[in-house]
């Protein structure tokens, strides 16, 4: 799972947190669903990167926005 939101991450120049908040988000989503094919799992793991991104995006901008007088 982690060898292609690795690269995505590498590629992107992301923060490493946000990528292991994907592998976080990925680990809980499989603890639910179980018997995923590997196509299936690829799609999963790309989404949970882009859902890392985006909190990562966003609590990055409400930091800054609180400092900026």
């Amino acid at each position: 799972y982690t060898t292609i939101p690795f690269k995505i991450c590498i590629h992107y120049n992301m923060h490493y947190e946000t990528f292991f908040l994907s592998v976080y988000l990925f680990d809980r989503f499989m603890t639910v669903r179980c018997g995923v094919d590997k196509q299936t799992l690829q799609l999963i793991a790309i989404g949970c990167l882009m859902i890392a991104a985006k909190i990562e995006v966003s609590l990055f901008s409400f930091f800054c926005s609180d400092c900026i007088y």
